[in-house]
């Protein structure tokens, strides 16, 4: 057998990237630029916070965020997502549960740290300008258009043909 042909085999792919690199760089001692985000480092157990394996690692899904949390076990970063505590947010979701996430979901003594985004995000779009606020005024308004028309109809009595069944409207308190 060929020995090129041996090492062909034996190589590993290269991973398949899901998204770009992050761009990551520090800005200060605690603080750190990712993806046009500011983040400060809160804290860094174990010297855990590396640039490379952030850039790697983060994916814009987590922009969303307030609070990014990443621990490293096996030399495998992991991040997780956290928001400030909303009333709309889940328990699991807020910053409040960092502490029993590290308590429960990270290797006791594994290295880990904690980043809070200071930049504030850009919403694309305004809650008040939901696609449904207009349906819901039209079905106002065609409500009101109903309105307005039963009143003409309840002055005038009408005989409606349909299909072969006819009908007559007719005034409220009206009798036969």
């Amino acid at each position: 057998m060929n020995p090129d042909k041996k090492n062909e085999k034996t190589s590993a792919p290269a991973p398949v990237l899901r998204h770009p690199l992050a761009k990551v760089k520090w800005l200060s001692e605690n603080q750190v630029m990712i993806d046009q985000q500011r983040y400060v480092l809160l804290v860094n157990h174990h010297e855990a916070f590396d640039i490379e394996q952030m850039k790697a690692k983060y994916d814009p899904y987590l922009d969303q965020y307030d609070y990014i949390v990443g621990d490293v076990s096996s030399t495998h970063l992991r991040l997780k997502g956290f928001l400030k505590a909303r009333p709309h947010v889940a328990i699991d979701k807020k910053a409040d549960a960092i502490a029993d996430y590290l308590m429960e979901y990270v290797n006791p003594g594994s290295a880990y740290f904690v980043l809070k985004r200071l930049t504030i995000k850009v919403r694309k779009r305004d809650r008040l300008h939901r696609p449904h606020a207009k349906r819901n005024e039209r079905f106002k308004n065609k409500k009101n258009d109903v309105a307005k028309s039963e009143s003409s109809a309840a002055k005038h009595e009408e005989i409606v043909h349909h299909n072969n069944r006819h009908f007559i409207i007719r005034r409220r308190g009206e009798e036969k």
